[in-house]
């Protein structure tokens, strides 16, 4: 991992921009909006190691504990599930089918939530048409054999809803399509009672106008429920939303001091939005941003207080990352070729251990 840069993050680096600057009518922001310049430190990942997959149709990944899942392509045993570092096939499970063990879709693994149990990571997923909450015992699973899942009626998943986050503590949050309004509906949960977030309705204001442009209200939740805090990061534009969901911290992060308006791309074509971001992952310690350069790619590492900690550059094209800390390792995969690739980020995770 090569070291171009490393130093302080000045204050002067971050400055707060005063509201009556921006247009928060059509601008996806809160009024408090704070501007930063660089990061304190900047790495290059340098080459990595392609690592051998033994499936087809490989689409994403996630990592839970030493288990790493990966949604395939395939009806039958669609998850496979390898063991950290030596990618040995520890299971395979989740079949479409009318069996009671079967599903009429098999979700990406990435809208699924991974929590910690006492004996070991449960993972859970929504089944919209059945309204069902599914619980997926995933080290059962391997040590069975079999799919080792139940489920629960949850009467709060309709046609409409888009995204589902089963969080710890009977935590829940979900968002709803209001087609009537052409706006996205955030709401939060807590042991299955709705919960006023003052944010939340803020952020519910904002219309697209038109179906057609939903895109450009929909974020990429990133959610650390120890914290209570929720950063939201949009494909369509530079700013990042992060906020507090039990008081009222809420702030805007401008990269640059860029902030972008959702007006000027209503009526253009999906495939003329410009690509800031691909994707997210939240951690305990901070949440990482895939970042779209021209030059290739780099993650943004940030506080869950909103302070920039370290950029990462990643020549290679990916579409779905994550991070091993205990093994210091990142992943990567590249959806198109199919192929993943693992980088030794050791030197990062010991800077963002300071």
């Amino acid at each position: 991992m090569k070291k171009w840069l490393k130093e302080a993050l000045p204050l002067s680096l971050m400055t707060l921009v005063a509201c009556s600057h921006v247009d928060t009518e059509n601008t996806i922001a809160f009024e408090k909006i704070v501007k930063f310049a660089s990061f304190p430190v900047e790495l290059e990942a340098g080459e990595g190691t392609p690592v051998q997959l033994d499936c087809i149709g490989a689409l994403e990944f996630r990592i839970a504990d030493s288990l790493m899942v990966v949604t395939t392509s395939l009806k039958e045993n669609a998850w496979k599930v390898y063991h950290l570092p030596e990618m040995t096939l520890r299971g395979e499970m989740l079949s479409v089918g009318p069996g009671p063990d079967e599903l009429l879709m098999v979700p990406q693994v990435s809208m699924a939530s991974i929590n910690q149990s006492a004996s070991g990571p449960m993972v859970e997923f929504a089944d919209n048409a059945r309204q069902r909450h599914y619980t997926l015992d995933l080290e059962n699973s391997i040590d069975s054999g079999k799919t080792e899942m139940t489920w629960v009626e949850d009467p709060r998943l309709t046609p409409f809803n888009v995204y589902q986050n089963y969080l710890p503590e009977e935590l829940t949050m979900l968002i709803d399509l209001d087609p009537m309004n052409a706006r996205i509906e955030r709401h939060f949960f807590k042991g299955g009672n709705q919960q006023v977030v003052a944010q939340l309705e803020y952020l519910n204001r904002y219309s697209a106008e038109s179906m057609d442009n939903i895109g450009l209200l929909m974020p990429c939740m990133l959610i650390n429920p120890v914290e209570g805090k929720v950063a939201e990061v949009y494909n369509v534009y530079p700013q990042i939303n992060l906020y507090s969901l039990s008081n009222d911290e809420a702030v805007t992060l401008a990269p640059q001091g860029k902030l972008e308006s959702f007006v000027p791309l209503k009526g253009k074509p999906f495939n003329e939005w410009p690509t800031y971001y691909r994707n997210g992952m939240a951690y305990n310690d901070c949440f990482v941003v895939q970042k779209v350069e021209p030059e290739g790619y780099k993650l943004w590492f940030f506080s869950w207080e909103g302070k920039p900690l370290l950029s990462l550059k990643i020549d290679a094209p990916f579409t779905t990352f994550d991070i091993d800390f205990k093994g210091t390792t990142l992943y990567t995969m590249n959806f198109p070729t199919e192929t993943m690739t693992k980088y030794s980020i050791k030197e990062a995770i010991r800077h963002l251990s300071h």
